[in-house]
């Protein structure tokens, strides 16, 4: 999750209300236009392993462990013997949710080093090292999964036409995908952000960009030099459009506020964040191209 940072004062508020901006998501120099596909992306997340190893850890960040990994579980909802496939596992948080549910995992990233620190953290666990595009023959068997998860990972990955091919082709029958990201409504990083209006006494969110497709680059944190990783944009009607047209269809839909602690006395943003959501999840079943019965 990447750090905000204080940004310049923006025009007044259609209300004649004086807007003041609070923060925007995700600082860094410049946001290009997608269909840019670095070829690059890799290796940013290779080149910054170690720092967001030590940020997820064994069991995930706060926002895994408070918000995500609960409704992946809950949407997941697995059974007895069911196989599930974690696509973008970075270091397993998933699979701590998971190992004590009598499933098969196996998780797969693009990152050595990440998948490295996976095995280190859960040896019992199951990880290889594939870009989610062109997964290997071994040990990925087509239509064998029960379930696919991209957790935190979806708007990772330049290609999403890929992603979803990939999770469609692992993927029995009546198999259950589950995505977890940040809103891509409300958290377009470098694109949004909180303002305040002092007229009305309320905060909200600043949207400058939706509709158009977007490759990001980030740092770790905007006080550092750390390399770049690569964030990718799009509106939530290329997810659906592009899950559709692979064969599934959505029977979940889950909008989550998130309420950040450190606002506990600030009344205005505990309201925002109650009405504005931080994350977004769903669930698709897959139905094979042909079969729709």
């Amino acid at each position: 999750m990447s750090p905000h940072h204080p940004s310049r004062h923006t025009p007044h508020s259609s209300s004649g209300s004086q807007p003041v901006r609070k923060q925007t998501d995700s600082p860094s120099k410049h946001a290009g236009r997608a269909p840019h596909r670095p070829r690059k992306t890799r290796q940013g997340w290779q080149r910054v392993s170690g720092w967001y190893d030590s940020l997820v850890g064994n069991t995930g960040s706060i926002f895994h462990r408070n918000v995500a990994i609960p409704i992946v579980s809950e949407l997941l909802s697995v059974t007895n013997g069911e196989r599930v496939l974690d696509l973008g596992c970075g270091q397993g948080a998933l699979f701590s949710a998971l190992k004590s549910k009598p499933v098969e995992y196996v998780g797969v990233d693009a990152s050595s080093a990440l998948i490295t620190a996976a095995r280190n953290r859960h040896p019992s666990g199951t990880f290889i090292r594939a870009d989610v595009g062109r997964l290997p023959r071994s040990g990925i068997v087509d239509h064998s999964f029960d379930a696919v998860v991209f957790l935190f990972s979806i708007q990772d990955m330049p290609d999403l036409a890929k992603a979803i091919a990939t999770a469609a082709q692992a993927s029995k029958p009546d198999a259950k995908l589950v995505v977890f990201m940040t809103h891509p409504a409300f958290r377009i990083p470098r694109q949004s952000g909180w303002e305040f209006d002092q007229g009305r006494k309320l905060y909200y969110r600043r949207i400058d960009s939706y509709m158009s497709e977007l490759s990001i680059p980030l740092r770790p944190h905007f006080r550092t030099k750390q390399p770049l990783t690569r964030s990718f944009h799009r509106p939530v009607g290329i997810y659906i459009s592009e899950l559709v047209r692979h064969g599934f269809h959505i029977d979940r839909f889950k909008e989550i506020p998130y309420h950040a602690p450190k606002n506990e006395k600030n009344s205005a943003m505990k309201r925002a964040e109650a009405e504005i959501p931080h994350f977004l999840a769903l669930r698709a079943r897959y139905r094979p191209i042909g079969d729709r019965s």
